[in-house]
């Protein structure tokens, strides 16, 4: 491990074997391996990032240890990629006549709709000789010939449980106080992302904060909609360490279980809002814009009773 690498828990605790992935139904996955020279293709998809998607991709292929062609397909989305580098790779003899070769495309849903036709013809022509990894946040994404080709692996409920007992392995390793009820809190502050729990660790003790400091943001920038402070909402969400998307996932939940004290009008116009930050995320607007946008109309909103 390079020196960089341990110092950022995501990739110093990335699972280093498949039981360490939080995955219900791994079995499923163990079997396929079991049998290298016929595997088929998967797509790996959950709603949220920071999963384990790309780490089981990744493991997969060093547990056959076949050869690999890595592509992020949102920065490499067109069809030259595959003309040029996934057709040339899957047409290739494998190093290990083991196993096939493995083309593993991480953020799929990001390659365009002439890229994924012409990968059709790719995963059919060459079946014998590769299998193909796709990860997707957005499945719908990826066009329907390329889904039926594929198993396709939900990574959207990972068990909170394993969760607890990964965060509390970590704490321990980084002497990192904590209680389980705390960690219990940053569990369902940021589920099922994985990923964004153990950067608030790191965050913790880099920082030397309380480890739930996120939270009481979080109602500090509430306090703000209530408050129509405009001023406090730009600058806040200007600043690298507000999560914004953390932000709409938490206003999500705290309306929901205070739903009591608003209006069913009101509880569906803002979770329309909270689902268009999302939604233009994933379609790669300027996050911080788009939140500023809907946060003021949320502002709006929660001042009519």
């Amino acid at each position: 491990m390079s020196e960089l690498s341990n110092l950022i828990y995501t990739e110093k605790y990335r699972p280093n074997n498949i039981n360490n992935i939080i995955l219900e139904n791994k079995n499923i996955l163990f079997k396929y391996l079991e049998k290298p020279k016929e595997i088929p293709s998967f797509i790996f998809y959950s709603h949220s990032p920071g999963t384990g998607k790309t780490s089981m991709a990744k493991l997969i292929g060093n547990i056959l240890d076949c050869d690999v062609l890595l592509l992020n397909a949102s920065d490499e989305r067109g069809i030259d990629t595959i003309r040029d580098k996934i057709k040339f790779f899957a047409q290739s003899l494998s190093t290990n006549e083991k196993t096939k070769r493995m083309i593993f495309m991480d953020e799929a849903d990001g390659l365009t709709p002439q890229a994924l036709t012409a990968l059709r013809a790719t995963m059919e022509e060459y079946s014998d000789n590769c299998f193909f990894i796709f990860t997707a946040n957005d499945l719908n994404k990826i066009i329907e010939p390329i889904r039926s080709r594929c198993i396709l692996v939900n990574f959207d409920s990972p068990a909170k449980k394993d969760i607890l007992s990964r965060l509390e392995y970590i704490c321990d390793r980084e002497k990192i106080e904590y209680d389980i009820e705390d960690l219990s809190k940053l569990i369902n502050l940021h589920y099922p992302d994985i990923r964004s729990m153990i950067l608030t660790l790191q965050s913790t003790k880099v920082d030397n904060k309380p480890l739930l400091v996120e939270e009481s943001e979080y109602n500090e920038f509430f306090k703000a909609l209530l408050l129509k402070d405009t001023q406090t909402i730009y600058s806040k969400s200007f600043t690298s360490s507000f999560n914004l998307l953390g932000f709409n996932k938490w206003l999500f939940s705290y309306l929901f279980n205070n739903h009591n004290s608003y209006t069913q009008e009101q509880l569906i116009r803002i979770s329309r809002y909270l689902a268009d930050t999302e939604k233009y995320w994933n379609l790669g607007a300027n996050l911080p814009i788009i939140f500023i946008a809907n946060m003021l109309a949320i502002s709006e909103i929660l001042e009519k009773k």
